[in-house]
């Protein structure tokens, strides 16, 4: 069984190196995407990742953002996989907390699909107050340990099985069984989307420019702040959107999460995931 893992980032220079690096014990190869990257993550791409063996640089994309572009490194490298063989979609601010290759070992065959248990760390009101003292201790990828207080409130497909089909760009995943067959336990990963204030407004700014179209609509909610809550499911409902909102708009309640002691068993609330739906 191989893992073959598809990253496509968009100005990520803060914490390029390292989820990648993390990845590196668990994959069998990483096709790397650039995305239209203006803070230096393609050349940092070009410089260095290209001499990692298990990295294969696809290139950079500069079309509008759809995450079907992963389609395109997928067309162009699947005859390097067998029927057997995992697809990981990869994001640079994603690392898992289980061993993918040991958990996949475990995926009974007829299966197609893995979801995630995301569990998402959030920027706090203590945190910006340490962060007004210690910038340093967020930025350059510093934020993946210093950000402490979370929730595991999101889950979606991570992994699919190769049964060599077509992946067309306006579809999510290739061709497949996909809902039907998805493995009935979550594949755990942290999640660091939001990592300090120059980073979240960058973010925002991206994804506003994007909710014209329907993209990152979930991004821009009046109320985002107030749906996050580690005792709740995130309310799917879409409610108002807001434009050009501030950082400051990002910073959670931190008595509505988790505090990560270092100690943690990351148990998985199903309940506060969306369902997975068993085979028809």
């Amino acid at each position: 069984m191989k893992i073959f893992a598809i990253c496509m980032v968009k100005d990520e220079i803060d914490v390029l190196e390292r989820a990648p690096l993390a990845a590196l014990p668990w994959v069998d190869k990483i096709f790397l995407i650039d995305h239209a990257s203006t803070d230096g993550t393609w050349e940092l791409i070009n410089q260095k990742f290209r001499h990692w063996e298990k990295v294969e640089v696809y290139g950079q994309i500069t079309d509008e953002f759809t995450d079907g572009l992963q389609s395109r490194a997928y067309n162009k490298f699947r005859e390097q996989a067998q029927d057997g063989d995992w697809w990981c979609r990869l994001d640079s601010d994603e690392f898992y907390i289980d061993d993918p290759r040991e958990f996949l070992a475990k995926v009974g065959k007829h299966y197609d699909i893995v979801q995630c248990a995301s569990f998402q760390y959030y920027f706090t009101e203590k945190d910006v107050e340490e962060y007004q003292l210690h910038p340093e201790r967020y930025r350059d990828g510093a934020s993946i340990d210093a950000l402490k207080f979370f929730a595991c409130n999101s889950s979606e497909a991570r992994f699919v099985k190769h049964r060599n089909r077509e992946w067309k760009e306006d579809s999510l995943w290739p061709v497949g069984k996909f809902p039907n067959l998805i493995w009935p336990h979550h594949i755990r990963l942290k999640y660091f989307q939001y990592r300090y204030p120059e980073q979240i407004q960058h973010r925002l700014d991206l994804r506003t420019a994007k909710a014209a179209n329907n993209q990152f609509r979930h991004e821009i909610r009046v109320d985002w702040e107030q749906r996050i809550d580690s005792s709740k499911r995130i309310s799917r409902e879409q409610g108002q959107v807001q434009t050009h909102q501030k950082w400051e708009n990002r910073v959670v309640d931190s008595s509505k999460l988790l505090f990560d002691d270092g100690k943690q068993d990351y148990v998985v609330n199903a309940v506060l995931l969306d369902p997975i739906r068993p085979p028809l």
